[in-house]
């Protein structure tokens, strides 16, 4: 046959091959040929087959090709455990795979994939899909969105288009944010096709079977990885039900009839499966080979295996016997054998290689075994089914031979069918149901016959679940069920029988019964004996005294009724972890149970629910009455041992918000519900029925949700806890009277809910029982003088307990309700099922926390251990997850993470916990996206079903799957919810718990609170009670708020309650700004920063003008009230301000924009008013005219006579000329006749239009004084006022210091909108960058700055950015270039004048070079981040709103060489990443400029311990910086340090504000040798100093210091000492603002900070010493962190940081508890190296051994069981009456003696029994005469009296000294081997002072003059033996 052309259609990127193929070639040949192209390797090749394009029939792989067929499609045909396992083999074939499965789902060619169904789902898979592409090709999210058809099926787009388009953009969004990388995109695609298509490459075929002369279609399907796994059938009538065949492992072997396309098609696929799977080198079907396999086993080669498969085997089967060896595919390239051979030694070897004709001798080859474990096995199920494959324990039980089936059994016959040919059959009667005798597999007319031997399991029992007649626990003690025989069938006796034949126990009393009564037990079974094997009798029968009745288990087989389950009969056979169930009917010798290996009987029949343990085969159960669930024992990670895990078995009745209750003493979690509420519905049911006896559910209804037991909730009279039983119930806290309980039985039942209602009202409560008419009880609660009775009938918090309770509560499932929960502790006292989803679980909740919260998570509610806790702190910032495996095990940290704020009080944070198999995933949603904060895998994870909310000594409010409701949501930080000043003042807002987080007692709660303490800080009791738990400063002492609280601390068990502050929220906007500019700013401060006073922006006079203009407004269209009804202010006004108030109503007419002033100055004064000008001489003289709608009427007046058309008056010397052109134009001028000087004093033209009056322009004498008066409307006469008088009128005058802007006076430029509200406080109208000012009343300062700080960060490290950062390049510091949670720069941005919207550009330049890297943040109008390269856009992406106005963006920024990572502060993962795609070409960033990038300005906040070195080489003010820069935070700095080097002048503006035209700057040019001063104003500088220095100037190569300090009159500029120039003003000078600038040239400069090393070599940087640990504990053991820091050294700017986490967290405080703190053990070892004393005193004389008092004060605290001992040279010191005595734990020693000489030592004992030493003294008392007189040729012995020293001290140094020389020196010795001197035989040279000295020279002191001085400082350790010694 001619070559042909075969069209081979790949999965990857829909690619399509032409492969020529000669005739001799095989479907396996193509196969290699195209996954040799595609880089798949040798191993994973064998997964693939070639199919028929179109059809699905594959070709077996010795198929040859024909000119029929010519299309094909590559497929992975066989499918591999898991997708994990297959990405380990082969990364290419994984990646095949997924385009595989992703084109099958396009093209809808999954089966079981119902888009209807799972259209979300297949809509996720696209969008993921969709995000692979964007991650491998690079494209825009934009681009991948538009063309989003190509992702989605086409079927799910025709009929769900809508719902398409809408998720996809927030999806892939939200995925960009996580980001992820492209193979963990593919596994998700993967893992989540999975779970939709458990069977995907499942192949189904088709075929018929024969019935009683019936044919029926089936349906056959080969699915090695199903829940049954192996070859199955289903009827094509029903596709719901199939039946297992066999497993592919059970499978002999396969016999063709009749060739076939789609017979070969199946057999081949069988094939491939039991040859991948079971035996690598065996074809099970021998007309079906692999010709590579074929070849492989001819060759007796292995193959492909790597070299570790090989020697293994060499070693294993021939003991490396030399001569053997094996020959080998290779496992990673095609076409390539080896041969592996044994020899002797290497030197067998190396003579081989060296000679040319040199051989290595082969002896036995090693062919391959159908049984060995080959790489080849890829299919091989990680845990295969069948016994002998799940439990190795029952290998050894297994025959030997094979097993053979008796041929009489298969019967091969023919049948006749209709439309089909002949086929033979195969008989399967042994192993089909009745109604399938016989099978036919028909694949269009071939068959094929399979041996195999299967079994179908029997009919299942049915359910038994009438409890009357069973029992739901094996002893049965809450049954009632009325059986009164045993199981024998002996009669019953009554328990109760006044003539019983069998005497009853007397111990059996009524409360052990479940009845609670025998009489009503009847002669009922029952179980008061607590009898494992249940409920029994006392029989009539004479000889039968007791005996067990048989209840049986109750039986549910499709769920579980109680919580251990004890009644499941179901058919669950998987556990929690997916591990299949091994069989009950055994003895298990090894069970791991916790740390321990145990053996267990098999479980008897009777503690199963179908009373067989061989029938419940590998099916979950509970034979051991375990409260955790069903469970079943599984293998362990020891083969040889099992383990026992819980299984999944779903509750039968689970209500919607059912929780389960622990039983605690304190009520630690409470529910918040509506106080208009008067009843309440609830249901219980016990978790364990053999809880029945003593169960106790207990409800407690609180006005506050504080941590209290039932005495104290009763004791403060805040609540009402209902207390329920099988006996009684009753309200037990609260009640008016002392506690009765009304008698009722089985209201806990174990089986079903039982549900009550409690209502309350007018303090009468009363309990219903479900389905009963009377209440259970009713009884009074407390109200009169109590906070119930202040709050009739309202309660808002609900908690509960009980013995493993279960309850279902009201209003959860209401979808208009959201539970509230507040936890105030650790004790976990309920626990909600985990939500599931359909791949895991998920739990989504809210959670506003003081400083902790946990998520405790449990396999079942009622069991432990193993344990998991989430714990997410604010304090160190740590999430960490804890795991305790069990009780006596102890608890480590599975994974800890730094995440910055995550917590906060006064906002809701949304947080998801996911588990998904063995990983556990914490995310928290922020505004920005949602980010991961841990992921951690952990096999324990899968058991966990169950979660309970906590926090640690502090408040906690949660929510779970729902949205806080907004009464939740707590109140911002404005008045009255916050504190005005630090003192809290009249504080009256709603904040309840303390500055530590814990919840406020109620100022009148009753009892526990020192009443007395508390009444006298309140009035009234009213008020008292109105202050609720609130807190409150009522002492008025101004040190803030407080409230009473419970104590956490066990020392204070006798008085837990104690006073704590609250630290309240300091204002928002009333005492610090959240704008940048401070427009918001609403607080009340009066005063600047220099400590000025401020001026009032607008007078009364005009703040009246304005009410009047409003009122008269307002009265046109008011027929009540008429516009001359509205008169002006009452009082005299000087002439000075006569004219001020002319000016202001003409800027008032301003204001209101008054387009016509004459009827503007209507509205103001009304219709008939009189306006007169009086002078205050003698005489006077009025000028009064008269308004009305017609013309202006002028009228004169003098001494009360009228006056018209006169030319001039005269009063008093003074000549008023008054000339009248007209009636209403009139010219007034005032002559002073002293001096004859004309002053004009008012000049009016036109009165009928009074706005030229108001333009008027007016020059007041100082001599006259002129008052204003306006009379009411009905006054005839003018009213003379008197100097007198004028103090009244004083409210309407205000003395103007500075004339104010007009353009302030617009009442939309203040955050109050009322100009009548902004007095004389701190405001921006002008849009200052400096925030908040004012006019002084200072004639010398016009405006000063206030000190209105930024709500939330400092302003000594924020900076102002305005224009371009060309020319200002900072060093960057080496932890900007830092990876990981610590590294990056740290920087937070506002948009710092909320009306200008700018963005934030980065520039990064390398030390050299002109390429640059520019990142701008907030691009396109604040839309979009753009990353620059060399001018070029590289990456950008879409982030709409990135820098937000009126509020801190916090962000960091890592910039490594070639690499940019941008994220959010407390979220580790960036939003923003980039790499160089070549690193050799990548710059290392050394300088960063910052820009704005329109021009209006941000501020940026930076990290207040990172000093800035910047180079300057601009004069242009684009940064703007404070005088304190980089300082502590005060209000006025007075100094500005800056370090300088460079070549060109020196610029430094001074500002008062950044924005004024007016300000200072300094000058200094010439490289230092003139210095000026000058003072600009609107764009002029004035020079006001010049200087010249000598001997200064700034030079390039080293720093110069320029100290620049002022007070506002006097100014000096110093550098290293040296008066580089003074000035002193006459008028105040104000700077809080400066900036560098520099002409001609450049500098370099640092301010207020040590500026960066640029000089040195690179200098890396280096770790601190670990800080102490910061413990959940104090002892006991506890977890926690420490720290350390990069400061020893620390890096300079070419060096790099250190490596390792800064943090280190771990067990710590593992001491016991009440024994000394490590760390004090450490201050002892230290106070003992610094601290020695040495005392030398004369015979006779009295010393005082003084201890240390702060040491042991602190040691007796931290272990108050101990004590303390002296001790003189190792012995204990007593005292001696009247000589040595304690005083004060001091020793006093009275007259002295020799013998007192030594070492005093205190120790102190611990109550472990160890001496701790924490104190030396020495002492050497000198004889008054000789101690020692001998004669020469005798013996001395001499003493040191040291020894003790070297039980303390190593490395001692001895010597003894003769009358001041050195007699002998040991050096450094051990004191105890020469603790005495022999001195033998004596003479005379021996004669005199001997003198012992003890040294520690390693610490490098020295005694030099011992004998002047009694005192010395350690560690000169001396200790001395004072001995005077004559020979005679």
């Amino acid at each position: 046959m001619a070559e042909i052309v075969l069209k081979v259609y790949l999965a990857v990127d829909n690619k399509i091959e032409e492969v020529p193929c000669v005739a001799t070639a095989s479907a396996e040949d193509i196969c290699i040929l195209l996954c040799r192209k595609l880089g798949i390797g040798t191993v994973a090749r064998h997964l693939f087959a070639l199919r028929i394009h179109g059809k699905q029939v594959f070709l077996m792989q010795s198929a040859s090709f024909t000119e029929k067929v010519k299309e094909y499609d590559l497929r992975i045909r066989f499918k591999v455990a898991s997708t994990k396992k297959l990405k380990k083999i082969d990364i290419k074939a994984y990646d095949y795979y997924f385009h595989q499965a992703r084109n099958d789902v396009l093209e809808n060619k999954i089966p079981d994939l119902v888009y209807e169904k799972y259209r979300k789902e297949v809509v996720g898979l696209g969008i993921t899909d969709m995000y692979r592409v964007m991650l491998e090709k690079e494209i825009l999210q934009e681009t991948v969105e538009n063309d989003y058809k190509k992702y989605i099926p086409k079927e799910v787009l025709k009929r769900h288009a809508f719902f398409v388009k809408k998720p996809i953009h927030e999806y892939l969004s939200r995925m960009k944010k996580v980001g992820h990388d492209a193979w963990f995109v593919k596994a998700e695609y993967l893992r989540q096709l999975e779970l939709m298509v458990p069977e995907y490459l499942a192949e189904d075929y088709k075929a018929v079977t024969e019935e009683d002369g019936v044919i029926s279609s089936l349906i056959v399907r080969v699915s090695p990885f199903a829940t049954e796994p192996g070859i199955k059938y289903c009827l094509e009538t029903k596709k719901d039900k199939w039946h297992c065949i066999c497993a592919l492992e059970d499978l002999g072997f396969i016999s063709l009839r009749k060739d076939g396309t789609n017979m070969l098609s199946f057999v081949s696929l069988v094939d491939g499966y039991y040859r991948l799977s079971v035996k690598w080198t065996f074809n099970i079907c021998k007309d079906v080979i692999t010709p590579s396999l074929l070849k492989l086993y001819t060759m007796k080669c292995h193959g492909p295996v790597g070299g570790e498969f090989s020697y293994a085997k060499l070693e294993e089967k021939r003991g490396n016997t030399p001569g053997c060896f094996i020959l080998r595919e290779s496992d990673s390239k095609y076409n390539i054998y080896y041969i592996d051979v044994c020899v002797k030694d290497r030197q067998q070897l190396m003579t081989a290689y060296s000679k040319e004709d040199g051989v290595i001798f082969l002896g036995e080859c090693l062919p391959p075994s159908e049984n060995e474990k080959s790489p080849l096995l890829l299919c091989q199920r990680d845990n295969l089914t069948g016994e002998a494959l799940t439990d190795s324990s029952t290998i050894e039980n297994l025959h030997s031979h094979p097993r053979l089936i008796n041929s009489k059994d298969l019967q091969i016959y023919k049948v006749a069918v209709s439309n089909l040919s002949s086929t033979p059959l195969l008989n399967l009667s042994s192993t089909l149901p009745e109604n399938l005798s016989s099978i036919s597999n028909h694949f269009d007319n071939e068959s094929v016959t399979t041996l195999v031997s299967y079994t179908f399991p029997p009919e299942e029992s049915g359910n038994l679940t009438d409890v009357s007649e069973c029992k739901v626990s094996h002893m049965g003690l809450d049954f009632l069920g009325p059986i009164g025989k045993t199981q024998s069938g002996a009669r019953c006796q009554a328990w109760a029988s006044p003539t019983p034949l069998h005497r009853v126990d007397p111990k059996y009393t009524d409360e052990k019964f479940s009845d609670f009564s025998k009489e009503k037990a009847k002669n009922y079974c029952r179980n008061p004996s607590r009898d494992p094997t249940g409920p029994w009798c006392y029989t009539m029968t004479p000889d039968n005294i007791y005996e067990t009745c048989g209840v049986p288990l109750c039986i549910y087989t499709e769920c579980r009724v109680t919580g251990p389950g004890m009644e499941y009969g179901g058919g669950v056979k998987k556990t929690t972890t997916g591990k299949k169930c091994l069989r009950w009917n055994k003895k298990r010798p090894k069970v791991r149970i916790d740390d321990e290996v145990v053996s267990r009987e098999e479980f008897h029949k009777s503690l199963f629910p179908d009373e067989s343990a061989s029938y419940g085969k590998k099916n979950c159960r509970n034979p051991d009455s375990d409260p955790g669930g069903p469970w079943c024992f599984v293998e362990g990670s020891n083969k040889k041992e099992v383990e026992k895990e819980y299984c999944d078995v779903a509750f039968c009745q689970l209500e919607v918000c059912t929780v389960l209750t622990t039983n605690n003493t304190v009520y630690s979690h409470y529910s918040a519900f509506s106080e208009s509420l008067t009843n309440f519905t609830f249901g219980i049911k016990l978790w364990h029925p053999d809880d029945y006896l003593a169960a106790n559910a207990r409800l407690v209804l609180s006005l506050f949700p504080l941590p209290l037991t039932a005495n104290q909730i009763d004791t403060l009279g805040i609540g009402l806890e209902i207390s329920i039983d099988n006996a009684k119930a009753g309200l037990t806290a609260g009640s008016t009277d002392k506690v009765e309980y009304e008698t009722t039985f089985e209201n806990l039942k174990s089986y079903a809910f039982t549900y009550y209602t409690l209502t309350w009202w007018h303090n009468v409560i009363t309990l219903f029982k479900e389905g009963h008419k009377a209440p259970i009880f009713m009884a009074d609660y407390k109200g009169k003088g109590t906070l119930m009775g202040y709050k009739m009938n309202k309660f808002r918090y609900y908690a509960a307990q009980g013995t493993n309770v279960v309850w279902s509560f009201p209003y959860c499932d209401d979808s208009d309700h959201c539970d509230v929960h507040t936890t105030t502790g650790v004790e976990f006292q309920r626990y909600f099922a985990l939500p599931e989803t359909s791949i895991g679980y998920d739990l989504n909740f809210h959670v506003r926390a003081a400083h902790s919260a946990y998520i405790k998570l449990a396999v079942s509610p009622v069991i432990e251990y193993p344990s998991i806790k989430v714990m997410i702190h604010r304090i160190d910032n740590y999430t960490r997850i804890e795991y305790q495996e069990h009780q006596k095990s102890s608890v480590s940290i599975l994974h800890d993470t730094l995440s910055e704020n995550l917590l906060n009080y006064w906002m809701w944070h949304e947080f998801t916990l996911s588990i998904f198999m063995g990983e556990l995933q914490l995310y928290i949603r922020r505004d920005t996206g949602t980010y991961a904060i841990l992921m951690i895998s952990h096999n324990v994870f899968k058991k966990m079903r169950w979660f309970s909310p906590g926090s640690e000594n502090c408040v906690a409010h949660w929510t779970f799957s729902c949205l806080p409701p907004a009464n939740a949501i707590p109140s911002p930080a404005y008045p009255p919810e916050c504190a005005l000043n630090k003192k809290e003042p009249d504080y009256n807002g709603t904040q309840d718990l303390t500055s530590f987080g814990l919840p406020c007692l109620p100022w009148a709660g009753n009892g526990l609170l020192p009443n007395k303490e508390v009444d006298e800080l309140f009035e009234t009791r009213t008020d008292k009670y109105g202050a609720w738990n609130y807190c409150r400063d009522p002492s008025n002492k101004l040190q803030g708020t407080f409230c009473y609280t419970l104590s956490q601390s066990s020392e204070r068990i006798d008085n837990p309650v104690k006073k704590e502050y609250c630290h309240i929220r300091q204002c928002k906007s009333a005492e610090c700004k959240v704008a940048g500019t401070g427009n918001d700013y609403i607080g009340k401060e009066t005063t600047t920063r220099s400590n000025r006073t401020c001026q009032r922006w607008i007078s009364p006079f005009k703040l009246k003008m304005l009410d009047q203009l409003t009122l008269n407004t307002s009265a046109r269209h008011s027929q009540a009230r008429s516009l001359d009804s509205i008169a002006l202010p009452d009082g005299l006004y000087s002439e000075a301000r006569l004219v001020k108030h002319l000016l202001e109503l003409h800027e008032l007419l301003e204001i209101m924009k008054c387009e016509d002033k004459w009827k503007c100055l209507q509205k103001i004064y009304g219709f008939g008013k009189h306006l007169a000008v009086r002078g205050v001489a003698n005489n006077s003289i009025h000028i009064d005219y008269g308004i009305n709608e017609r013309n202006a009427v002028t009228v004169w007046e003098h001494n009360d006579t009228l006056v018209n058309n006169t030319e001039s008056i005269v009063i008093n010397s003074t000549q008023i000329e008054i000339t009248t052109h007209r009636e209403d134009n009139i010219t007034i001028t005032q002559i002073n006749s002293q001096n004859n000087s004309e002053i004009n004093y008012v000049h009016a033209t036109n009165l009928s239009d009074p706005s030229q009056y108001l333009n008027a322009s007016l020059k007041a004498p100082h001599q006259e004084e002129v008052a204003i008066l306006a009379h009411s409307r009905n006054d005839q006469k003018f009213m003379e006022i008197g100097e007198e008088e004028e103090s009244k009128t004083s409210k309407y005058e205000y003395q103007y210091i500075h004339k104010i802007d007009p353009k302030y006076l617009n009442e939309t430029l203040y955050a109050d909108m009322d100009l009548k509200k902004i007095k004389n406080y701190c405001r921006n109208p002008s849009r200052d960058l400096a925030g908040s000012w004012c006019y002084t009343e200072d004639p010398a300062v016009p405006i000063d700055l206030c000190n209105v700080r930024d709500c939330d960060k400092p302003e000594e490290c924020t900076i102002f950015l305005a224009g371009d950062g060309k020319g200002r390049k900072l060093y960057v510091l080496p932890q900007w270039k830092e990876e990981g949670l610590h590294g990056g720069l740290r920087f937070s941005v506002k948009q710092w004048n909320p009306d200008l919207v700018t963005g934030l550009a980065f520039d990064l330049l390398p030390l050299t070079g002109t390429v640059s890297i520019r990142l701008e943040i907030g691009a396109n109008e604040n839309e979009r981040i753009i990353l620059y390269y060399d001018s070029g856009i590289i990456k950008e992406k879409s982030m709409p709103h990135i820098l937000s106005s009126g509020k801190w963006d916090s962000f960091w920024l890592q910039m490594g060489m070639g690499q940019i990572v941008l994220g959010y502060e407390g979220v580790p993962t960036p939003f923003f990443e980039w790499t160089h795609p070549n690193a050799s070409d990548a710059i290392d960033p050394i300088y960063l400029m910052m820009s704005t990038i329109t021009g209006y300005p941000l501020g940026i906040s930076l990290k207040c311990d990172e000093c800035h070195t910047e180079i300057t080489n601009t004069k242009l003010w684009s940064k703007i910086f404070p005088i304190g820069l980089w300082k502590e935070e005060q209000p006025y700095h007075r100094n500005l340090m800056l370090h300088i080097r460079g070549n060109g002048d020196v610029l430094i503006p001074l500002y008062l504000m950044p924005t004024s035209e007016e300000y200072y700057s300094i000058e200094i040019t010439d490289r230092g040798s003139m210095c000026y001063f000058y003072k600009h104003a609107f764009g002029v500088g004035r020079p006001v100093n010049v200087s010249y220095t000598h001997n200064f100037s700034i030079k390039d190569t080293n720093w110069t210091t320029i100290e620049i300090s002022f007070t506002e009159y006097h100014f000096n500029i110093t550098s290293n000492g040296q008066l580089l120039m003074t000035y002193t003003s006459e008028k105040p000078m104000l700077f809080y603002w400066f900036s560098v600038g520099t002409e001609n040239g450049w500098i370099t400069w640092a301010a207020n900070c040590d500026p960066l090393d640029i000089d040195g070599d690179p200098l890396d940087g280096g770790w601190s010493k670990w800080s102490s640990w910061v413990c959940t504990v104090s002892c006991g053991g506890g977890t926690g962190y420490r720290t350390r820091t990069c400061s020893n050294p620390r890096p300079n700017i070419f060096g790099r940081l250190c490596e390792g986490s800064p943090t280190s967290t771990g067990v710590c405080n593992e001491f016991e508890c009440g024994d000394v703190d490590p760390e004090t053990m450490e201050v002892v070892r230290v106070h003992l190296r610094t601290n020695y004393t040495s005392l030398t005193t004369r015979e006779g004389k009295s010393v005082i051994i003084e201890n240390i008092p702060t040491l042991l004060g602190r040691l007796s605290k931290e272990s108050p069981n101990a004590y303390y001992e002296w001790t003189l040279n190792g012995i204990f010191v007593d005292p001696k009456p009247g000589r040595i005595q304690f005083v004060d734990d001091n020793i006093v020693i009275k007259k002295s003696k020799p013998s007192d000489s030594g070492v005093y030592v205190c120790m102190f004992f611990r109550i472990n029994k160890q001496r701790l030493v924490f104190h030396v003294v020495s002492l050497a008392v000198i004889p008054k005469k000789n101690q020692i007189n001998t004669r020469a040729t005798r013996e001395a012995t001499l003493s040191s009296n040291a020894v003790v020293l070297g039980y303390i001290y190593t490395g001692l140094k001895q010597k003894w000294l003769l009358n001041g020389a050195t007699y002998i020196d040991y050096g450094t010795t051990t004191l105890a081997a020469v603790s005495n001197e022999y001195l033998s035989p004596l003479n005379e040279s021996h004669s005199g002072e001997w003198k012992c000295v003890i040294q520690q020279s390693d610490l490098g002191f020295s005694w030099k003059n011992f004998a002047q001085s009694g005192t010395y400082l350690f560690p000169d350790i001396k200790a001395m033996s004072h001995t005077v010694m004559k020979l005679v």
